[in-house]
């Protein structure tokens, strides 16, 4: 690891140890992703950060959105007192959040250049590789393979059942698997390494596979939707639209044929009457 991305591999690891968030007393550690934040400060302060603040950040319409979303959020927790609540603060900072907000705005200062994004990259790729593999076990029913095993505590967390890997609720787990599918898709087609594609494709399957298995509508819908429109805006993907439509139906069809459990859970999610955004 070269020095000049110690920050990017710090930050970065704060990023994929998220997935405990909330978690990690459970395993009889501390927050380790807090501690790698505070570590991320210290790097920067001791590497230097006017390196840091003198590289350009442009304000894009996004910003502008974030900044719109966390006044009125901000506003709303103050005009009914839960500003005042240690939940409702810590809901702002982390389940809105901004925190994430804030990460955001820094990536591209943090991630400057093509060096510091691979590192974030390889980190996305590794926790989604973890996350898709804890989500198959989940699925097909190894549950004494899961790891950490808090995973499998009914008492703990919601969505007891399906696959709700380490976040202990399966739409966070699903999202996550999908964001990470993507970083092993851009892995796919930057990387030249034949290991490394290869790595990118099974993480890819994994974390793809593992959105089925969380049984939660809304992680389908975003998938599949998600997976729609990045096909129809890249030229040269949009006239496989269709092959690659059916090679998908194939697949999720031997998947319910490999897993009969998945079919009647599936149907049951399907069926269900709960809203969507709480399924």
């Amino acid at each position: 690891m070269r020095p000049k991305h110690l920050l990017a591999w710090v930050v970065s690891l704060a990023i994929g140890s998220e997935i405990f968030s909330g978690n990690w007393t459970t395993m009889g550690l501390p927050s380790l992703d807090r501690v790698l934040v505070v570590a991320a400060v210290v790097v920067t302060l001791l590497s230097g950060w006017q390196r840091l603040f003198t590289r350009r950040l442009r304000l894009r319409s996004v910003h502008i959105v974030l900044v719109v979303v966390a006044t009125y959020a901000t506003v709303s927790a103050i005009d009914v007192g839960t500003i005042a609540d240690e939940r409702g603060r810590f809901a702002l900072l982390d389940r809105l959040g901004f925190l994430p907000f804030l990460m955001f705005c820094l990536a591209p200062l943090i991630f400057d250049t093509l060096e510091e994004r691979k590192v974030l990259l390889k980190v996305l790729i590794a926790v989604g590789g973890y996350l898709g593999a804890i989500a198959l076990l989940e699925g097909v029913g190894l549950e004494n393979l899961v790891f950490p095993s808090f995973i499998q505590d009914p008492a703990l967390g919601l969505h007891f059942g399906r696959a709700r890997g380490p976040f202990l609720e399966s739409g966070a787990n699903g999202l996550a698997m999908f964001m990470c599918a993507v970083a092993a898709a851009i892995g796919l087609v930057t990387w030249r390494r034949q290991a490394a594609r290869m790595t990118c494709v099974v993480v890819g399957l994994l974390c793809l596979m593992g959105t089925v298995f969380t049984l939660t509508r809304q992680v389908w819908i975003g998938a599949a939707l998600g997976c729609a429109v990045a096909v129809l805006c890249i030229p040269r993907l949009r006239r496989w639209f269709v092959l690659l439509t059916a090679v998908t139906a194939v697949a999720l069809f031997v998947m319910f044929q490999l897993v009969p459990s998945l079919t009647e859970n599936a149907s049951d999610r399907i069926n269900d009457e709960s809203p969507v955004c709480t399924a």
